[in-house]
């Protein structure tokens, strides 16, 4: 959320994301970033099929897959030039297809809350060459979402619920500077996740993120675009003690974006795809990231806290 020209404002937005796996890397399988949608590859070759060379691979458009769809509900509020609060309220909308096993179910509902504090240890936005902004957070997610959403009385699997019902801890550090209409905006964050009543704990998670973008002003508009790159790593998730296969997350993924500012109206744009994954496990692969937000902000004049 560092690249935006409405510096120190609050603002609300809607922000929908899709995240889709599909494609075995044990079966040289290919991977179709929307397996659910009208970009799907028609193609379906049988599994095994033998090449010119004598290798052999499976099918290169798998028909199982699962889809992770969400829209947030996003504020960030400043109550003071340097102390801003942030809060998310996700709607879920998760899918799993897996043809020869006869499963085929989504599972939608809320999400878990997420609420932080930033404190803007270095501020200085307003430099004519080079400016530069660092912030230091933390916060909490709440188990608000419901996370024993069953079929015929058995509970779906814990990665499609729309909520994990633990309670868990975050810190972050965002560092974001700019040389003339050039910028960088560095964020990483350590999660510490609790148990839920099933015994059920994802491991501690780390996320990092690194934007490259280019700042355009034409009138009223702000025109961004940017190259981006995201690394999450987690060893997976905890049931019982004991540590589930096919569960972790060790995964780069990189692409474009744009952020387009017109008055107090922005509209963001991402699109990524996986440049590295080591999977823990033989399961599903990676296939896209997707995310669009629509924004307003807010000509904040005045703070609750003062200046």
């Amino acid at each position: 959320m560092g690249i935006t020209p409405y510096d120190v404002q609050s603002s609300v937005s809607l922000v929908t994301r899709y995240k889709s796996y599909n494609g075995y890397e044990s079966m040289n399988q290919s991977h179709n970033a929307f397996p659910d949608g009208f970009l799907r590859n028609a193609r379906h070759e049988q599994p095994n099929e033998v090449l010119h060379n004598g290798e052999t691979h499976g099918t290169l458009s798998p028909d199982e897959y699962e889809v992770y769809r969400s829209v947030d509900l996003r504020g960030k509020f400043y109550v003071h030039r340097r102390v801003e609060i942030n809060a998310v309220l996700p709607y879920i909308r998760n899918k799993h297809v897996h043809p020869e096993e006869n499963e085929n179910y989504e599972l939608n509902g809320l999400g878990d809350f997420y609420l932080s504090t930033g404190v803007h240890i270095v501020s200085k936005p307003d430099e004519l060459l080079f400016q530069q902004r660092l912030i230091a957070g933390a916060g909490v997610k709440l188990p608000t979402g419901k996370n024993n959403l069953s079929s015929d009385g058995i509970r779906m699997h814990a990665d499609m619920q729309p909520g994990t019902g633990s309670a868990d801890g975050f810190a972050y550090l965002n560092y974001i500077t700019g040389l003339g209409h050039w910028g960088a905006d560095l964020f990483a964050m350590h999660k510490v996740n609790g148990e839920n009543y099933f015994s059920e704990r994802i491991t501690d998670n780390t996320t990092g993120q690194l934007n490259l973008f280019y700042k355009i002003k034409m009138k009223d508009w702000y025109v961004i675009p940017s190259v981006q790159s995201f690394y999450e790593y987690t060893k997976g998730m905890v049931v019982n003690d004991e540590l589930q296969l096919e569960s972790g997350s060790n995964l780069l993924t990189a692409g474009l974006g744009a952020d387009l500012f017109y008055k107090n109206i922005g509209l963001r744009l991402t699109f990524q795809l996986p440049v590295y994954e080591k999977l823990n496990g033989d399961h599903l692969s990676n296939s896209a990231v997707v995310m669009a937000g629509l924004s307003y902000n807010f000509n904040q004049l005045g703070y609750l806290l003062g200046k």
